[in-house]
């Protein structure tokens, strides 16, 4: 950001809280290619002596790439989560206004244990207004689009306050006027997505077998649905922002939609969103009971191991065809980029995965 964009965000903020803000500093966050993150210093006049603040700004890349949901639709997800409870940085100010830093963007407060502790003691904000606290002096804290350090499900006790704020967000469904941006979810869900996946194979033209076993497998044991929540969409370890074992904020809401609470559950149990081993990592399946024991503790559904199990393997399912279409983008599509090839490797190990899993499930079928 540069000092034209920094003066004009100081003055669209300043018109925003009508008062004089100023912007001491913009620090870029690192994170996804198709969004700008930005910590931001600002200080306020109110009152008699300045004041300062921690805020984030998320906007489109430079290259206008939109990947997602669109900033508006992000910043009305986030007043959604954030007025059911859930732990998400506090969404403040939506800007559609692309004079001001050349494309859509919003401001939120910047997720700190200050920000936190000074949340759990207002209760449930309705996302408006100014957080007041100064940020914690010397905190080394990772922001909105840094990853976590460690994934959270290494903890069984972290893991465990994830499945209680997934739960949270499970708790809103429809009708939801400010969210009705959201497709409808598919009344046959299963279907969807396999049918989804199937076309996207089919793109890329090279024969899948394990894959193609997978989604036949899915197909005949498909479960009934739980009904409809909105869903993070795409919940793991990097979604998490964590300090020091204690989880911060939920981020990353570019892929949420309306779906099945179940389906939210089994993508972050999945081994693949975790990048660890279910069947040789002890810790790994202990974390994992605890995220299901911490949801069990907060949701109204009743989510039994089949179902999560079948889930997960949905789960990937979907991240083996992604891996794949990285890969292809390497080796057909002429991009030499050693992240899209290593990407393009992950397969076979999920493919491990898919077997044992859909073997299991080949198994009960014989036996039922």
């Amino acid at each position: 950001m540069n000092h034209e964009a920094v003066q004009r965000l100081g003055g669209w903020l300043s018109r925003e809280l009508g008062e004089p803000v100023h912007v001491e500093s913009a620090e870029k966050l690192g994170g996804e290619a198709a969004r700008e993150t930005w910590k931001v210093t600002v200080t306020t006049a109110r009152g008699e002596r300045p004041r300062r603040h921690l805020r984030v700004v998320r906007g489109e890349a430079p290259s206008g790439r939109s990947i997602g949901r669109t900033r508006s639709e992000e910043f009305a997800l986030l007043c959604a989560a954030h007025a059911a409870g859930v732990l998400v940085p506090r969404p403040l100010f939506l800007c559609n206004d692309a004079g001001v830093l050349g494309a859509p963007f919003f401001v939120t407060d910047f997720a700190s244990r200050a920000e936190d502790g000074e949340r759990r003691a207002r209760g449930r904000g309705d996302g408006s207004g100014t957080c007041e606290q100064s940020p914690s002096p010397g905190g080394e804290l990772a922001g909105p689009g840094q990853s976590a350090h460690g994934s959270p499900l290494q903890s069984p006790e972290l893991a465990a306050q994830l499945g209680r704020e997934l739960a949270k967000l499970h708790r809103i469904t429809t009708p939801q006027p400010r969210l009705n941006f959201l497709e409808r979810a598919p009344r046959d869900l299963p279907a969807a997505r396999i049918d989804r996946f199937r076309r996207r194979l089919d793109a890329m033209g090279d024969p899948q077998p394990v894959l193609e076993w997978a989604m036949r497998q899915l197909e005949c044991n498909a479960p009934q649905g739980t009904g409809t929540a909105l869903c993070h969409g795409a919940p793991s370890a990097g979604s998490c922002l964590v300090d020091d074992g204690r989880l911060l904020a939920i981020l990353d809401w570019k892929w949420s939609r309306w779906g099945d609470p179940c389906e939210d559950v089994g993508e972050f149990c999945a081994a693949c969103r975790r990048f660890v081993s279910q069947h040789r990592d002890r810790g790994a399946a202990a974390s994992r009971a605890g995220f299901l024991d911490g949801y069990r503790e907060i949701s109204r559904l009743a989510i039994d191991e089949d179902l999560v199990r079948y889930w997960e393997v949905m789960a990937t399912l979907g991240r083996s065809v992604s891996a794949l279409e990285q890969g292809h983008r390497f080796v057909a599509g002429g991009e030499r980029s050693i992240e899209l090839a290593l990407t393009g490797r992950r397969v076979a190990e999920m493919e491990i995965d898919l077997l044992v899993e859909t073997d299991r499930f080949a198994m009960e079928r014989e036996h039922a």
